[in-house]
Order: structure tokens, then C-alpha cells, then sequence
């Protein structure tokens, strides 16, 4: 089965309000109100410029520091 098939399988199989989430999800907006205002950015005033360039490798790090002794 393609990705397109299970897509639409998907889609089919949903509620109403199950595919009304779905939309929302998707496309970062609200259907029911109209002045809604995309997530996009939404938490930008929790962000922290001094430590985005630390963002590289912070995975591995954490990690590392968490399994180090193991």
C-alpha cells in the first residue's frame, strides 16, 4: 500500500470532529475561529539566543552525560 493510499484510508476511516483535529493539527490554525493566529512562533518568547548555537549536538551530549558511567 502506497503512502497516498494509507493516507486516504486514514482520512476515510475519521470522524467529523476527528478530521476537523486533524486539519487544525496540520495546518497550525483553528477552524472555528476565524482571528486565530498560527502556532508558527508561538513560543518564540521562551527562546534563548545564547544557547542556539549550544543546539548543535545537544542530543549527543545529553546522551552521553546521561549513559556515561553506565
Amino acid at each position: 500500500m502506497s503512502t497516498r493510499e494509507l493516507a486516504h484510508s486514514m482520512i476515510d476511516k475519521m470522524t467529523e470532529e476527528q478530521l476537523k483535529g486533524f486539519i487544525m493539527l496540520i495546518s497550525g490554525t483553528a477552524l472555528t475561529t476565524p482571528t486565530a493566529k498560527p502556532l508558527r512562533g508561538s513560543l518564540s518568547k521562551y527562546a534563548n539566543p545564547e544557547l542556539i548555537s549550544q543546539e548543535e549536538g545537544a542530543w549527543e551530549r545529553a546522551v552521553q552525560e546521561k549513559y556515561e558511567n553506565t
